[in-house]
């Protein structure tokens, strides 16, 4: 665009009259993912606002305003060498930003260091957006910083961006563990009657975001990354989508869940843990190829897994007459090991639960087959226990295809109810004990569709 800044009026945002000087050299990029966020948080950290943003043929060119009657800073009398400073460092500034918001960030970030040497600054510069979120935001970096040493064993030198995504997501997991526990307690003291949503596929695209807009810290995330010379939006795109479905039955499992936790209501999901979910597209010669989608490939921080409650499924078998009734004998056992996923509702400390279901050999590993040199049947029975939870619809072209499906309806249908039922008999939290034996109040409990 030919438009510079003779063009543009800008305006105090608060007594709306004309704020001069407005820069007319000003930090020049090819407006890659994330710049505008850096050269905002830089000017703001030099107490000046951006005015507008205008296209040009090399990128984006940001002009910014001073209004000395609106502007905080430490010493009134700094601001007009507050503002020549800046202009100087644009200037330098102008022939170096790269297009990359990383790039951009860290260049921003070193030009200003000097702005911001002491932590009696810091927060003078942060306490006028609100000294709550200077709490959080320094409770965020203390959380980031533990989980980067203690849980991961890194430090700043060693460190992959992966490694911060995972320090973050432990971090923000932290604000939902407290919520999570008194949700569950809540719902154990209350006994009321549960609702209990079982879906073979959801949706629930990526738990960062999510998480951080439910809870209300995404801003105190932004920042605290920012300060740390971190792009919060490089963070979140290496998330992997959960591979637990991907049409619109997933969806709105997801939705309903998030509606429910939102609406304060018991409610548990149920559904299986695929391990490749559905699959990967990828492009070869022009034709669509179908790869594994490994999505576990580098674990789920979101997960907890909760082998106390593993609970055996049976399959084949036969039924035959004792002196104490029938038996179902000579069966083919499979343990439903449950993974814990939080649910968070939005804005009401309410954390409810999505419980997927991974199948588990009882035996992984026959030693005798193997000492015999027969490796492949040292670990068959494993994989085919496993088979049951290892992809989201399988094709069922042919009978094997059916038949895993079947088995994979049966097996969580069979461990949900049995945990359904399980905590119907337990009446405090975290008891495993069966406490009620009747089931007259059953109905009561569980709903009946």
């Amino acid at each position: 665009m030919s438009q510079t800044s003779k063009d543009i009026i800008a305006s105090c945002g608060i007594c709306r009259q004309p704020a001069n000087p407005v820069t007319d050299k000003t930090v020049t990029c090819s407006g890659g993912p994330g710049c505008g966020r850096c050269f905002h948080s830089f000017c703001a950290d030099l107490n000046l606002t951006v005015w507008a943003a205008l296209a040009s043929d090399d990128g984006l060119r940001w002009f910014c305003a001073d209004c000395r009657r609106h502007v905080e800073t430490p010493k009134q009398e700094s601001a007009e060498i507050t503002l020549k400073d800046i202009l100087v460092r644009i200037d330098r500034l102008e022939a170096k930003v790269d297009s990359r918001c990383a790039k951009c960030h860290d260049q921003l970030k070193s030009e200003t260091s000097e702005k911001r040497d002491s932590d009696e600054q810091k927060r003078k510069q942060i306490s006028v957006r609100g000294i709550s979120v200077l709490e959080d935001v320094n409770e965020i970096k203390k959380g980031f910083n533990r989980h980067l040493h203690y849980t991961l064993v890194k430090d700043r030198n060693v460190a992959t961006t992966r490694d911060y995504y995972f320090a973050l997501a432990h971090t923000v997991k932290d604000h939902l563990v407290s919520r999570w526990i008194r949700t569950q307690q809540h719902y154990y003291e209350r006994d009321p009657k549960r609702v209990y949503y079982l879906s073979l596929e959801y949706y629930m695209g990526r738990s960062l975001q999510n998480t951080m807009i439910n809870l209300g810290i995404q801003t105190s995330c932004d920042e605290a990354m920012y300060q740390m010379g971190l792009d919060i939006e490089e963070l979140e795109d290496l998330e992997e989508d959960a591979g637990l479905g991907n049409g619109g039955l997933g969806r709105l499992a997801a939705c309903f869940l998030d509606s429910m936790a939102t609406l304060g209501m018991p409610a548990y999901g149920y559904g299986i843990r695929y391990e490749y979910g559905i699959f990967a597209q990828k492009i070869k010669n022009g034709e669509q190829v179908e790869e594994p989608d490994d999505w576990l490939r580098y674990g789920n921080p979101w997960e907890k897994a909760r082998p106390e409650y593993m609970i055996p499924i049976h399959f084949y078998g036969r039924v035959i007459d004792t002196p104490e009734g029938k038996k179902w004998v000579d069966t083919q056992t499979v343990f439903a090991m449950p993974y814990d996923n939080p649910i968070p509702g939005y804005g009401n400390n309410v954390v409810n639960t999505l419980r997927l279901w991974s199948a588990k050999s009882p035996v992984d590993f026959n030693l005798k087959f193997f000492n015999d040199g027969d490796y492949i049947q040292a670990v068959l029975d494993r994989n085919l226990a496993e088979n049951i939870s290892r992809v989201l619809y399988p094709n069922d072209n042919f009978f094997e295809g059916k038949e895993l499906r079947l088995k994979q309806e049966y097996f969580m249908c069979a461990a949900t109810l049995q945990d359904i039922v399980r905590r119907y008999k337990a009446s405090k939290f975290g008891s495993r004990a069966a406490v009620r034996t009747s089931f007259d109040d059953f109905p009561n409990k569980v709903p009946s569709s």
